[in-house]
Order: structure tokens, then C-alpha cells, then sequence
């Protein structure tokens, strides 16, 4: 399964908008952003908003980060796997 199959390219350029993230391509930016939640760490509020719009992160009652939902699991799965 590629991230491609996941996120389809007409929704997250619809999600993306006209956020800005230099030459990274945005599915490294997905990623970036779904491996720093995984890590614990808080990711830039922007790519957290991406992340959350197009359904792979989900918020947690109390403080702290958002998780990751199964679909955001399998981005990172899957975009790991395309670099191989």
C-alpha cells in the first residue's frame, strides 16, 4: 500500500491549501509531523493541522499531544515503505 492509496493527492492539496514548507514535498512534511507525534514531541501547528484534517491524527481528552489514528499509523507505515 503506497500513501498515495491513503491520502490521495486532490485531498491533500485541497487540505494543504497555501501552507508553505519550502522544497520538502508535502507527504515528507505528513510524515515528519506523524513521526513527532509517535516520538512525543509536538509538531509545528501547521503540518498538526494538515495531519488532523485529512483524518490521521485525533485529539485525546486531557493535555498533551494529539495520537495517531490507524490511518495515520498506516501513512507512516506505507510512506516508510516507499523508501525502501
Amino acid at each position: 500500500m503506497s500513501t498515495k492509496d491513503i491520502v490521495s493527492t486532490d485531498a491533500l492539496n485541497q487540505v494543504w491549501g497555501d501552507s508553505e514548507f519550502g522544497n520538502q514535498p508535502r507527504r515528507d512534511v505528513i510524515a515528519e509531523c506523524l513521526e513527532h507525534l509517535t516520538k512525543g514531541f509536538h509538531p509545528p501547528s501547521t503540518a498538526n493541522a494538515i495531519c488532523r484534517e485529512l483524518g490521521l491524527t485525533k485529539e485525546v481528552p486531557g493535555p498533551g499531544p494529539r495520537v495517531l489514528t490507524d490511518l495515520g499509523f498506516n501513512f507512516l507505515i506505507a510512506f516508510h515503505q516507499d523508501e525502501a
